[in-house]
């Protein structure tokens, strides 16, 4: 609709503004149509219209939206050039889109950034730099930024801790993500069945049965509702040193939950 008007506009020889414009990049920015909002934007000058930061930062999540990191990252250089100054809305756009595409490093820079602007990284923002490190493996790394949270007395949130949980599992370090699950607990965040399952996993693949077994028990205790996933994670680790009675009894257990639930 906002589009249409556009063109409805050019075509009676109206002069489009600054706000017709937003309107119709905001428009793009929801239906994610990163190429139009990008075209508009770039069209704005040639109308002898200023962008401002509102069309810079929907052009930033419509690039957040389609996974277009390199472009995020020009623009922010752009709205630089032009002394536009970006703030936490355009950085956690853009660290997002680094994220869904795996560019942790890029990610972390401008995570790292931020604070020599001014600006102040949020849950979101930090959330970001850590989904990308664990997309990647990066166990240190997530771990770093999380840290840095509590430096920064921002609490950190459910989605970080499942990141670095996450992080961990890919990377077979165990005792850290136990670490952080116990963690989780002490700054009163939620314990969900993600975190959990992300534990149990690694401990199954390291044979720490009897740990995995112990966090299926603690997350069936908790508000945390034990899955398919973390019951086969603990079947396969009992089944592999051999407690096949216990394997028994999980299976029997997780046929009983499925037919509960139908």
């Amino acid at each position: 609709m906002a589009l249409l008007l556009l063109e409805q506009m050019a075509d009676r020889a109206v002069a489009a503004d600054e706000i017709n414009y937003n309107a119709a990049i905001s428009a793009c920015e929801r239906s994610g149509l990163w190429t139009w909002a990008l075209e508009l934007l770039r069209r704005m000058p040639d109308e002898r219209l200023t962008p401002n930061k509102v069309s810079y930062n929907a052009v930033l999540s419509v690039c957040e939206k389609g996974r277009h990191p390199w472009l995020a990252l020009g623009l922010l250089r752009e709205m630089a050039e032009v002394r536009l100054f970006a703030d936490e809305i355009s950085y956690s756009a853009a660290m997002s889109a680094c994220e869904k595409n795996r560019q942790w490093k890029q990610a972390l820079g401008l995570l790292q950034e931020m604070p020599c602007l001014r600006l102040l990284p949020d849950q979101v923002s930090y959330g970001a730099a850590i989904s990308a490190c664990e997309k990647r493996g990066r166990w240190q790394e997530s771990l770093g930024v999380l840290s840095s949270m509590s430096r920064a007395r921002v609490e950190p949130d459910a989605t970080s801790f499942n990141a670095a949980i996450s992080a961990c599992d890919k990377t077979g370090r165990w005792q850290m993500a136990l670490h952080l699950l116990m963690g989780m607990s002490e700054v009163a965040v939620l314990l969900t069945s993600m975190a959990y399952n992300a534990a149990i996993a690694v401990c199954a693949r390291h044979e720490q049965w009897l740990l995995a077994f112990s966090l299926l028990r603690q997350m069936q205790e908790a508000s945390a509702a034990a899955d398919t996933t973390s019951c086969q994670c603990v079947i396969t680790a009992c089944d592999k040193v051999g407690h096949f009675e216990l394997t028994t009894s999980l299976l029997d257990e997780l046929e009983a939950s499925l037919l509960f639930s139908r």
